[in-house]
């Protein structure tokens, strides 16, 4: 058995050092734990980091790595640089990180996270080539004072405006989904059957329940959920307003496929969106909105059509502002999945919004089962 606990020491006190920087880079691009591609990568880095305590602690009780002689003097064994390498991973895991997800980042921390990617691979080919200086824990050091002075100073800053986002976003898609105007009216209704068919008055509000349901479960999503959820939801709303409209209000649905993700509260406001603004408002108040999802090599859509009036897609309807519905809409598509909405319309011509998502392992799952 060897042991000397300078070398010992030398060895470990650089090995947590990628393990820290992967987290920090980890928390940084996604501090509130909503994407799974980056809870996975935290679980690989733990991983990392474990089977790098393994190695150099299984370092010390055997001659594999290193031994020390009789003058004290330690001797590279046939698996010395498998000490070094064991940096690779992290560095690939950091630069795998920064390809895929750097947009999230500020460009100092996408720089600090890059210098440190740079340093310490220049470090570990350095190692292989001169062996007299243990290059990797000065490449430690070095890389730890960039990082603290580009990223550590305004982190805590950084973390409280994605919660406030996060809040802002939650509060704007309770109000916007949860009209007065739209419970009154349901209400209303359902008062109308109570007095004269009992029975529809039974189903309307069982729909009125799961509505409203659907939309408080939503508010702690902080994943996508599977489509079949959202289409139900959506669903509850339209069967609510073809109690109200009846026969002027036709709906279609042309489902070829449900397997796959997206995020809460997606198509309902754009359905509710096709018919408040789009049939509603054309002269007689008749037409109909088809609900229809497509699926392509590289991604799925979901696509809207109403043959409404149309409208401006940069101003809101009601108050010539953007719109915020929409707005939210894009924005937990493009942070939750990756995902797009686009809408095409013209005045007197009806309205298309596609929802697209691209493919994902998990909507892979959805259809083996």
């Amino acid at each position: 058995m060897c042991w000397s606990l300078p070398a010992f020491l030398n060895l470990f006190r650089a090995t947590p050092f990628p393990f820290f920087v992967i987290k920090w880079l980890i928390h940084c691009l996604d501090p509130l734990r909503e994407v799974r591609q980056l809870r996975i990568a935290n679980i690989l880095a733990v991983s990392l980091y474990v089977l790098q305590v393994l190695t150099v602690v299984f370092a010390q009780f055997t001659d594999f790595c290193y031994s020390i002689g009789d003058d004290n003097i330690s001797v590279m064994g046939d698996g010395f640089f498998l000490l070094i390498e064991m940096w690779a991973p992290s560095l690939i895991l950091a630069v795998y990180l920064l390809a895929h997800f750097g947009k999230r980042l500020p460009l100092r921390y996408v720089f600090s996270f890059s210098i440190f990617a740079a340093i310490s691979a220049t470090a570990v080919i350095a190692q292989f080539f001169l062996l007299d200086t243990y290059y990797i824990t000065i490449a430690s050091s070095v890389c730890a004072l960039v990082l603290y002075l580009l990223t550590v100073g305004d982190s805590a800053e950084m973390y409280l405006q994605k919660e406030r986002e996060s809040d802002r976003l939650k509060i704007e898609m309770m109000l916007s989904q949860i009209q007065p105007h739209f419970i009154f009216n349901s209400l209303s209704v359902i008062k109308h059957f109570c007095r004269n068919d009992p029975e529809l008055a039974e189903k309307a509000i069982v729909d009125f329940s799961h509505f409203l349901r659907g939309n408080m479960d939503t508010l702690n999503s902080r994943e996508p959920i599977r489509f079949c959820r959202e289409l139900e939801h959506t669903k509850a709303y339209l069967s609510l307003e073809k109690y109200r409209f009846g026969e002027d209000l036709d709906i279609n649905y042309d489902i070829e496929t449900k397997a796959f993700l997206l995020p809460p509260l997606t198509l309902q406001p754009i359905v509710e969106n096709a018919v408040r603004h789009g049939i509603r408002e054309t002269r007689d108040g008749k037409g109909t909105v088809t609900i229809a999802t497509r699926e392509y090599d590289d991604r799925i859509e979901v696509v809207v059509t109403d043959d409404g009036k149309g409208f401006d897609t940069q101003k809101d309807p009601d108050t010539g502002k953007p719109h915020i519905g929409i707005e939210n809409v894009r924005y937990r598509l493009r942070d939750m999945c990756g995902g797009t909405l686009t809408i095409k319309s013209e005045i007197g011509q009806g309205t298309v919004a596609v929802i697209s998502v691209p493919k994902g392992e998990l909507d892979a799952d959805l259809r083996d089962r």
